[in-house]
């Protein structure tokens, strides 16, 4: 799609200039479109209006700064094109949740959304997937047996080689588990690009009573999830994940307070072309 080629463009500049100042209407022009549809097709391929994207990268550059250097909240606003620190201040806090000065006292600087800048598969992808409309489903409760794996930044991504053990290790053990659906609840899914986190792979049981004990058993109740469905190959899940978590769950307003999602999968022989639902809850814990 031609729009998207032009949409990136307008990607790279703002990232080439997010230190120097600029306003949406420079950006339409480096893309080659009016103002107003420039601001129409953005809003649409990206999930964001312009100005909320230069604002949130904005923000989330000058968060790392805070949190990496000594450098001053004036030095880091005034650089990042904010007129004075209390404009910075308000529109930091409203971003993250805190003041700019708290980013130093906290341990866990890792507990925080950033905007990562968007790249062209990323905008390709989201725009494959029908993302921007996700459905509202409900879900019996579901008992699941399987293993926990780990995952980090470096590798995020371990579902082909846990599912092929859930294969070859649990299927062969649990008798009355339903093969053909494989579930993974992942644990603080907001934050699985900042820190290690940890998704516990298994398939649906009738009975949690069963051997082998070595394997982790859960109970995940019956309850409401927004169902987003991710199509392509495996390594692409992280993206989808970058846009639940850096947009959809900013602008629903439910914020980075999701304590898990549910994936779930029916068919895992060819993983560069998988089809999974995410389902994030609308008001649980797991």
């Amino acid at each position: 799609m031609k729009q998207l080629r032009e949409i990136y463009t307008a990607i790279e500049y703002i990232e080439e200039n997010l230190r120097e100042p600029f306003n949406v209407g420079d950006v339409a022009q480096a893309s080659g479109f009016s103002l107003f549809h420039f601001s129409r097709i953005f809003n649409a391929l990206i999930g964001h209006s312009p100005y909320d994207y230069i604002m949130r990268r904005r923000l989330s550059e000058a968060f790392k700064e805070l949190a990496g250097t000594e450098r001053t909240i004036t030095a880091v606003a005034f650089d990042y094109q904010f007129n004075n620190v209390e404009t910075f201040s308000r529109a930091f806090k409203k971003m993250f949740g805190v003041l700019p000065h708290k980013i130093r006292n906290l341990k866990e600087s890792d507990s925080f959304i950033l905007k990562t800048p968007a790249d062209y598969c990323y905008i390709e992808h989201i725009n494959q997937c029908g993302f921007f409309s996700p459905r509202i489903v409900k879900l019996d409760s579901i008992s699941m047996v399987g293993r926990m794996t780990q995952g980090n930044q470096r590798n995020p991504f371990m579902e082909e080689t846990a599912w092929n053990s859930l294969r070859n290790d649990i299927l062969s053990n649990i008798p009355g588990g339903n093969s053909d659906q494989f579930y993974a609840i992942v644990f603080q899914p907001a934050f699985w690009r900042n820190s290690t986190h940890s998704r516990l792979f298994g398939i649906d049981v009738q009975d949690l009573n069963i051997p082998p004990v070595s394997l982790m058993k859960k109970t995940i109740p019956a309850q409401t999830f927004v169902e987003f469905k991710h199509q392509g190959p495996l390594t692409s899940l992280g993206m989808t994940y970058d846009y639940i978590c850096q947009t959809w769950l900013p602008k629903s307003g439910c914020g980075p307070d999701v304590v898990f999602s549910l994936e779930k999968c029916s068919n895992i022989d060819c993983y560069m072309n998988i089809s999974v639902s995410i389902l994030i809850p609308v008001q649980s814990s797991a």
